[in-house]
């Protein structure tokens, strides 16, 4: 009986030892079908990989952003609207003279609105008109007095000693500049010794094509010509030069308004 146990314990035991070998082969098969593919690389076990994914999230922005830089200087006003006169009250048009000194073109619509120059006044004047020296030299004292109180004096050659226009031919314009440095100096050696020489201090500038023709005939040069700047209209106007004339008339425009 008792051999028969022992052998019954024998049995049972090899029977356990054969179920654990089979449950232990079922189970490496099941995980090798899990993590193997075809082409017979290695498994990869799912738990323990690694590998991180790359972070899309943006990462924090330290870069100044970009600011639109907005211009807040004022534009200036529109000039006036015509329709345009060359009379007493009626608007100037907005004439443009050349500087040859600087290169630059001076136009009346510089000086529209402005608070500063409260009357311009031009001065059209020729190489071979000497009453035009005369009121330029004039000019320079009346400039040196009123300047500040808001004159401003824009004196326009159109014509050198021969009458040739100014500007408007390349071939010529040494000779031209030329005229324009010994017209300054002819100013400011002044007409009369007794009176000793001045310096001309306002723009000195060039009438390229004559505009100022329309409003004078220029067989009596000088034309002066006063604009008021609050509006572009006309408040005086005078062919010819007459001595002590004209700084009453300034006086008149700047302070009577």
């Amino acid at each position: 009986m008792k051999r028969m146990n022992s052998a019954l314990r024998a049995r049972t035991a090899a029977l356990a030892t054969l179920m654990g070998l089979t449950f232990a082969s079922a189970g490496m098969v099941a995980c090798g079908d899990s993590g193997s593919n075809d082409d017979g690389d290695d498994p990869i076990d799912i738990a323990e990989d690694t590998t991180v994914e790359a972070d899309t999230t943006p990462e924090d922005d330290t870069s100044e952003p970009d600011i639109a830089v907005v211009d807040t200087t004022p534009a200036p006003p529109a000039y006036p609207e015509g329709p345009y006169g060359t009379t007493y009250l009626e608007t100037m048009q907005d004439l443009s003279f050349y500087d040859p000194w600087s290169g630059l073109d001076i136009k009346l619509s510089d000086y529209y609105g402005s608070d500063e120059t409260k009357i311009i006044l031009i001065s059209g004047a020729a190489g071979w008109c000497t009453a035009c020296r005369y009121e330029g030299w004039d000019l320079t004292h009346v400039y040196e007095d009123y300047k500040e109180d808001g004159l401003e004096i824009l004196y326009v050659m159109y014509e050198d000693f021969q009458g040739k226009a100014l500007w408007r031919d390349e071939a010529e314009i040494d000779a031209d500049f030329t005229f324009m440095n010994l017209w300054k100096d002819l100013i400011e050696s002044g007409p009369f010794p007794d009176l000793g020489p001045t310096t001309v201090v306002y723009p000195l500038l060039v009438d390229i094509g004559f505009h100022l023709d329309e409003y004078f005939d220029k067989s009596a040069t000088p034309v002066t010509i006063m604009v008021r700047t609050s509006d572009m209209k006309i408040v005086y106007k005078e062919v010819g030069y007459a001595s002590g004339v004209i700084e009453t008339h300034v006086k008149t425009a700047l302070y009577a308004q």
